[in-house]
């Protein structure tokens, strides 16, 4: 297994969208990088609710490590299949010495994110956040390659989360002299993972987004997972 974690540019794993493109559309669809929205029951990928996915200023680095199937991924990776009528072509079981692989990629750095969804161009953002604390972050999401994505997505060049000319998230891989970009629709996500908001205060008395936490992970002292608790009088959360 490999990973590598690309540092350049903005510490942060942020996205794009014309600040909340059709906002009022609620998508039933496989949740990509970026992505904010809800889901029911978090069993299926389709059960995630898409609201939107913020404005992204600086590429934000992308994590890539490369993952042996196991029984549960690999149902949910012919359960994808499925769902798209698409022909299942690798083959999984316990006694392979040689499982397939499938890669993860993954946003970086809460801090940095957290204030880059405080920024003035994301305020549209943070009032559909602060609406419903089931609102989430896709951070992390799992695919599988062809070769030619493989080539590109573990090779040694630099990977990014970024805006394309028209507002869209892609993957930017390399730099900026020989930048190549890749529309996250291309790729065959088949799972993923999501962080949830805590909230404090502002020195303004403005909610804004403290920390961002795992499935099940409490929030920090101080803060709210839910925003309308926050009281500015007894919060002594200053950001």
């Amino acid at each position: 297994m490999r990973t590598r974690y690309l540092l350049p540019l903005s510490l942060v794993w942020l996205f794009s969208c014309a600040s909340l493109q059709e906002t009022d559309i609620v998508d039933r669809h496989y949740p990509s990088l970026g992505d904010l929205g809800s889901y029911d029951r978090a069993l299926l990928p389709t059960d995630f609710h898409k609201i939107g996915s913020p404005s992204l200023q600086t590429p934000i680095p992308v994590s890539v490590r490369e993952v042996p199937f196991d029984k549960a991924h690999f149902k949910k990776y012919m359960a994808y299949k499925k769902s798209r009528g698409a022909e299942q072509t690798l083959q999984f079981s316990d006694s392979l010495e040689q499982k397939p692989k499938y890669l993860c990629l993954a946003l970086m750095d809460k801090i940095a994110l957290g204030t880059a969804l405080n920024q003035p161009e994301n305020s549209e953002v943070l009032r559909y956040l602060e609406q419903d604390s089931g609102y989430r972050l896709v951070h992390e999401v799992a695919l599988v390659p062809n070769t030619e994505q493989m080539e590109w997505l573990t090779g040694n060049e630099p990977l990014f989360l970024a805006n394309d000319a028209n507002g869209s998230l892609v993957l930017q891989i390399g730099t900026r002299n020989a930048l190549k970009e890749v529309p996250l629709s291309q790729l065959e996500l088949f799972d993923y993972k999501t962080l949830g908001f805590c909230w404090a205060m502002d020195r303004y008395g403005k909610k804004r987004i403290a920390a961002l936490v795992d499935y099940g992970e409490g929030c920090p002292k101080h803060t709210e997972h839910k925003a309308h608790k926050l009281d500015k009088s007894k919060n002594p959360l200053r950001l």
